[in-house]
């Protein structure tokens, strides 16, 4: 809602991380840009790269805090997996590959 204070920074300040603000935009891209361009397959492994950074920090703090990790865990193994074998035949990126000598 407009105007109510965005508890996601209390969140990030209470896990004791410096500059909460920076760190909970800088997650809230990695959750919402970054996702939006793994799904378009537009810099995908760049974008991958960012979400299983979160994604880490997220496996960390969920295991340090006596929470169930599976499921930042399982996040984090997609994002590696998109990270390292690109995005496939059927992306933006491939599409842009196609006559480019670099590629």
């Amino acid at each position: 809602m407009l105007g109510e204070p965005w508890t996601f920074i209390g969140l990030v300040e209470g896990l004791g991380l410096p500059f909460p603000l920076v760190f909970a935009l800088l997650s809230t891209a990695a959750d919402s840009f970054a996702a939006f361009l793994v799904g378009l397959g537009f810099q995908t492994r760049w974008a991958s790269m960012m979400i299983a950074i979160n994604m880490t920090v997220a496996v960390y703090f969920e295991a340090l805090g006596g929470d169930s990790p599976e499921l930042p865990a399982l996040y984090l193994l997609g994002a590696a997996v998109l990270a390292v074998a690109g995005a496939g035949a059927y992306s933006v990126d491939a599409v842009r590959a196609v006559g480019n000598p670099r590629h």
